[in-house]
């Protein structure tokens, strides 16, 4: 991936969460899947999307929707905004956007497994606390805070190295 595409997935990836969170409860917040539709339109067109990335961003995000679900349906969070089933439209977007910016970025970070543990940890409950801010999403107890850095502690570190050995 050259530079110039890292820096415009991390660009798309970022755009995108905020454009995401802000449509999140706005009547059209269907519109925030437009977000991941331009990151994979802008990986397709740069020959980024072979089998192995489309299958590992998949199975990252289907992974993360599952795992916010069953957040909201033992009710540790609560997000606001337009749903389809359980999952709100913007957070399916916001896993779009990660999972297929981790999985072309992570080969160009070089950052051990112990620092994407830490950052897991640290920034994975950070990333959704700020949800709250946006009047968005809420964590409903201390122990919200807990489940996320303990799976983004163990989850980060294992994306981050099945991308990177295969893509």
């Amino acid at each position: 991936m050259t530079r110039s595409n890292v820096i415009v997935t991390a660009i798309l990836f970022y755009v995108g969460w905020f454009g995401s969170v802000f449509l999140a409860v706005k009547p059209y917040s269907s519109l925030s899947l437009i977000f991941p539709a331009f990151l994979l339109g802008f990986l397709a067109s740069r020959g980024q999307l072979d089998k192995r990335s489309l299958s590992l961003g998949a199975a990252i995000t289907v992974a993360g929707i599952l795992f916010d679900a069953l957040l909201i349906h033992f009710d540790l969070i609560e997000a606001k905004g337009k749903s389809l089933g359980a999952m709100p439209i913007w957070l399916i977007s916001i896993w779009l956007l990660f999972s297929f910016s981790i999985v072309k970025l992570a080969p160009v970070l070089k950052i051990s497994n112990g620092l994407a543990a830490v950052l897991g940890l640290v920034f994975g409950p950070l990333s959704y606390k700020s949800g709250e801010y946006f009047q968005v999403l809420s964590f409903e107890t201390a122990f919200t805070w807990i489940v996320y850095a303990l799976f983004w502690a163990l989850v980060f570190p294992i994306v981050m190295d099945l991308s990177r050995r295969l893509t």
